[in-house]
């Protein structure tokens, strides 16, 4: 969503079917659009990137509070965007310096901000730690749900913290259980399985160590198992946090009266949303510096339809720029054009249900 849609949304309040609700009252019926909220880009140059809502209290029920709603690609109170967010991330999964991971993802040569973003994304998984309970991450596949996963799990490298992964969900409880034991290095039965990750867990937090448990995939899990994980993480020491990452299905699930034991329990949730055009492009191009690749490989017809085909999702962006670029080889071209992209978006896992459904009546 960019400010002119979110602009139309906030100054239609009363017609839409799912307005946001306050997070001061939760109520939902007396909001009022404010003034814009501006990001300062340069000392000549201010850009509109949200909207300050009112909760009125005057002939309503309203609490008085304001809160702000933001466009999809901006991240409050930082700098830069979710794609420089997840281009430093994934500089720094490839192992590069965190010096160099910060010029490729803002072409800033600055070596103290960039130690000072991996300061702040580290206090801020801390504050979710320090939280308890459950947080959730969701996302539609290929938005970078496993960008983020990774990176947690490379803190595990460090000195003093702890990473317990499991992303084979699509699987009984007792299987889950060994993957959390493989990854807490413990050998047991399985009898004694739960109570052994109990007193490790206990153990890590007296030597103060930092504790994260991650489970991919979660919209998989068979919500008997996410209940007796619930019981079992009941008994963890307050001090950890159990991040769940998965597709928009797994709130559903988690919104239906019988789950609203599990659903009572999330502390923090978050959505990750695909990227916009423009931090699109800037993508492409980050990768075609990064692969010593002329920025005219690809001329500005088939740039526009890759960022259209691809709506954001960091998973098809550069399937088809690889494939496009073996049609522009297999032509013996040297610049991708349109019809390089064309041929790669008629084969039928780019097609939609109703194009194929077509085609076969043909």
């Amino acid at each position: 969503m960019d400010f002119g849609a979110l602009d139309r949304f906030t100054l239609s309040f009363d017609s839409q079917p799912e307005p946001p609700r306050c997070p001061h009252c939760s109520k939902s019926d007396q909001l009022v659009s404010l003034g814009a909220i501006y990001k300062q880009r340069s000392s000549h140059e201010r850009e509109a990137v949200g909207k300050r809502v009112l909760c009125n209290r005057y002939q309503h029920s309203g609490c008085g509070q304001t809160f702000p709603l933001y466009v999809a690609s901006v991240l409050p109170r930082r700098r830069y965007s979710a794609a420089h967010l997840f281009a430093f991330l994934s500089a720094l999964l490839l192992g590069m310096a965190v010096e160099s991971a910060y010029w490729r993802a803002t072409g800033q040569n600055d070596a103290r901000h960039g130690w000072r973003c991996l300061h702040r994304l580290e206090h801020k998984l801390i504050d979710f730690r320090q939280q308890g309970g459950f947080s959730v991450i969701v996302g539609e596949p290929g938005v970078g749900n496993s960008v983020l996963r990774e990176y947690i799990e490379q803190l595990g490298q460090e000195r003093d913290i702890t990473v317990a992964s499991c992303s084979r969900t699509l699987n009984t409880y007792l299987a889950i259980l060994k993957q959390l034991a493989e990854s807490f290095k413990i050998e047991a039965p399985a009898k004694d399985l739960e109570k052994a990750l109990i007193g490790r867990a206990f153990g890590l937090i007296r030597e103060r160590n930092t504790l994260y448990i991650l489970i991919d995939e979660a919209h998989l899990l068979d919500m008997t198992a996410l209940r007796k994980l619930r019981l079992l993480f009941e008994q963890f020491p307050k001090q950890h946090n159990l991040i769940l990452f998965g597709q928009r299905d797994l709130l559903h699930y988690l919104a239906l009266i019988v789950n609203r034991d599990i659903k009572s329990r999330i502390t923090y949730s978050a959505t990750i949303k695909p990227l916009n055009d423009e931090d699109m492009e800037r993508y492409i191009v980050r990768e075609l510096e990064t692969a010593r690749m002329g920025l005219n490989s690809f001329n500005e017809a088939a740039i526009e339809l890759i960022i259209r085909s691809a709506q954001g999702n960091l998973r098809l962006c550069p399937n088809l720029c690889y494939g496009s670029l073996i049609e522009a080889a297999r032509e013996i071209r040297k610049i991708v054009a349109i019809a390089d992209v064309n041929s790669v978006l008629i084969q039928p896992h780019w097609r939609s249900h109703d194009e194929l459904i077509k085609q076969q009546a043909a």
